[in-house]
């Protein structure tokens, strides 16, 4: 299989890039996005990016190797893809030289980031079609589409900013006890007397404050 550039030509790929914090359900993130996406659509497209799966071929040219450094845009997701895609393209035999599998990995990086592909979410692990393998996976159900004026759309609704707040409550809640056990942890630390009296906050006022 050959290729010919298109999307990657200067005259093609035209969009700006923008630095960007997105708060997701992972906490805030500071994410290269295209400049007219909005946050939500650049929320989505991380969701993606982190349900990428992470196995290379072993004889993947040096190239499209996971080690050189991807490109950042949407946290690396859209070069990530293309380059593992093409690196498996290139480990079967589906290119004819290498330069054609990089090519193959430009182009797709090109039409994800310019907003004309949008591949699904992937199965990081497990049961996935391996592409040297005869793998077939099994029926997967249908995701539920939710009419806004429908019954069912308020209570998933729901379900799903208390999912976020939970996750976030939890967060925070980790933060302030690490927070505690290390004002704990210092105050032993600091204290100049014995390891006994240091460690009693009867003895050791500053061990008694900051675990009060």
């Amino acid at each position: 299989m050959r290729f010919e550039k298109l999307f990657t030509r200067p005259e093609s790929l035209r969009f700006e890039r923008q630095s960007r914090r997105i708060e997701t359900v992972r906490g805030v993130v500071e994410v290269e996005a295209p400049q007219d996406w909005t946050n939500a659509r650049v929320e989505a497209w991380l969701d993606w990016a982190a349900s990428l799966p992470g196995d290379w071929p072993a004889n993947a040219p040096a190239s499209l190797s996971p080690d050189k450094p991807f490109d950042p845009l949407l946290a690396g997701g859209p070069d990530r893809y293309a380059r593992r895609l093409a690196a498996w393209g290139y480990a079967t035999g589906l290119f004819a030289q290498e330069a054609d599998a990089e090519l193959f990995a430009e182009e797709l990086w090109a039409v994800i980031a310019a907003g004309l592909a949008a591949p699904a979410a992937q199965r990081a692990g497990g049961e996935r079609v391996h592409p040297v393998a005869d793998d077939r996976l099994p029926a997967v159900a249908d995701t539920p589409v939710l009419r806004l004026d429908g019954v069912e759309f308020r209570p998933a609704l729901e379900a799903r900013l208390a999912a976020c707040r939970a996750a976030d409550l939890a967060s925070a809640a980790a933060e302030r006890l690490a927070e505690r056990l290390d004002a704990v942890r210092d105050a032993v630390a600091r204290c100049g007397g014995g390891t006994d009296a240091c460690a009693d906050p009867a003895r050791n006022p500053a061990l008694a404050r900051a675990a009060w």
